[in-house]
């Protein structure tokens, strides 16, 4: 089994922030000759070109209330690009503390509308799926239950 590294950010508050383009950043200094990174992001900061009306505006007004996390997530993956790294941006619809359906919707490269919402234990399961799981490598993977 390979050797794992786990950590956590987030931003509090909706203001200006750099935790998860900095964050990363540091992240990626430390990992060394690790080579596998998945972080989690928002399935808002990219529309499906077949999304219906009701996503479209919903995502219009998320990036206006969470605009600053959403350009530091951006500048996150952008960073993530420009590694040599097998990263994955997991970006995840609503959570919500229901119980784990076994379900999972994915788009990988976000291209595809998936559903609204994923239980925490539904995207859990699929974090841990995803692992080893080539497809996923150096793209954002859209999810929902």
């Amino acid at each position: 089994m390979a050797r794992s590294r786990r950590s956590a950010l987030g931003a509090a508050g909706r203001g200006p922030t750099a935790v998860y383009s900095a964050g990363t950043a540091a992240l990626v200094a430390a990992l060394g000759t690790t080579r596998r990174l998945v972080v989690l992001s928002s399935a808002g900061l990219a529309v499906p070109a077949g999304a219906g009306p009701g996503t479209r505006l919903a995502a219009r007004i998320l990036r206006r209330v969470m605009r600053d996390t959403y350009a530091d997530q951006a500048r996150m993956e952008e960073l993530l690009a420009g590694t040599e790294l097998d990263w994955t941006a997991v970006r995840p619809t609503r959570l919500t503390d229901g119980p784990a359906t076994g379900r999972v919707r994915t788009s990988i490269g976000g291209a595809t509308p998936v559903g609204r919402q994923i239980s925490r234990a539904d995207l859990a399961a699929y974090v841990v799926a995803a692992l080893d799981d080539p497809a996923t490598f150096r793209t954002a993977v859209a999810v929902s239950s």
